[in-house]
């Protein structure tokens, strides 16, 4: 049996995040955006979100840049952002790997698609190519993904798609405590 998902990712389109995409991703951020332990809505992190969707600067000074999955319908249907340079906690973290200057590399964030589409459907692939793309057009030759426990089912994905499985690491007061890193090589 053909997975409709399967069928409907063919007709997905990849684009810059309009301001009008944002309220048509909060459902798709409510899905995923949810304490581990209880299943609720982290809402003040959805609110975060939407905000760097607005073009909000994140604790770092830095402007993340989003791409949208849309649907031949017209509707958003996941998304992916990136910023640069990683941040601060990746970058000592992995010292030894920022040989070239960190400057060169960017972070994949906000990875988000819908559960509908999700697992498989080649949405979330589409949405990591053109990240790729766009931040590699942007002189960048590495891309650093970090995803806590909350997003584990996702893990996997990033094996598949990364260069490197940089390993887990537990918080100890780094912020993205309990995260799995990975690292995508763009040149």
């Amino acid at each position: 049996m053909i997975r409709p998902e399967l069928v409907i990712a063919p007709d997905i389109q990849i684009e810059p995040l309009k301001t009008t995409d944002v309220g048509g991703l909060v459902s798709i951020l409510r899905e995923h955006v949810r304490d581990p332990n209880t299943g609720e809505v982290l809402e003040s992190e959805v609110q975060e979100i939407q905000g760097y969707m607005h073009g909000e600067k994140d604790g770092y000074g830095r402007a993340r840049k989003y791409v949208v999955a849309r649907g031949a319908d017209g509707r958003v249907c996941g998304c992916m952002a990136y910023v640069f340079p990683p941040d601060p906690d990746i970058i000592n973290l992995f010292k030894w790997d920022f040989k070239r200057d960190p400057e060169h590399s960017a972070q994949l964030l906000n990875a988000f698609v819908s559960g509908s589409l999700a697992r498989g459907g080649g949405v979330g692939k589409k949405l990591f190519k053109e990240i790729c793309r766009m931040v590699q057009k942007e002189g960048k030759r590495e891309l650093w993904v970090s995803s806590s426990l909350r997003y584990i089912d996702s893990w996997g994905f990033y094996d598949k798609m990364c260069d490197e499985n940089k390993g887990f690491f537990f918080g100890g007061g780094w912020s993205h405590s309990d995260a799995n890193i990975w690292l995508k090589r763009l040149d």
